[in-house]
C-alpha cells in the first residue's frame, strides 16, 4: 500500500511541492479513477464528488495548512478507496450471482 501511496502521491503533486492541494487531490482522483476503470470496469468509473473530497481534505488537514501531507494524503486514500474497492467487490458479486 505504501509504494501505491507513495507513487499516487508523486503523481498528484504536479507543483512537487511536496504537499498536495485540494485542486490537485481532486484532479488527481479523477485520473486515477479513469486508470482503474480500465481494468476494475463500472464501480470505479465513479468518483466522490468534489464536495465529498472537500470535506475529507478538510477533516484530515490535521495542522490547517490547506494542503496534505504524504501521511495526510495516506489517510485520504484509505478512506476514499476502500470505498471504490467496496463498490468493486459488490458489482463483481452481483454479475457473479446474476449468471447463476
Amino acid at each position: 500500500f505504501k509504494q501505491a501511496v507513495d507513487y499516487s502521491f508523486d503523481m498528484i503533486d504536479v507543483d512537487k511541492s511536496g504537499d498536495v492541494t485540494l485542486e490537485e487531490l481532486y484532479a488527481g482522483l479523477l485520473i486515477m479513477h479513469l486508470k482503474l476503470a480500465v481494468y476494475a470496469g463500472a464501480p470505479a468509473c465513479r468518483p466522490a464528488s468534489k464536495e465529498y473530497v472537500t470535506e475529507i481534505f478538510h477533516l484530515l488537514d490535521v495542522d490547517n495548512s490547506n494542503t496534505l501531507t504524504k501521511e495526510e494524503f495516506a489517510t485520504v486514500m484509505k478512506i476514499l478507496y476502500s470505498q471504490v474497492f467496496t463498490r468493486i467487490i459488490i458489482h463483481w458479486l452481483l454479475t457473479l450471482m446474476s449468471k447463476k
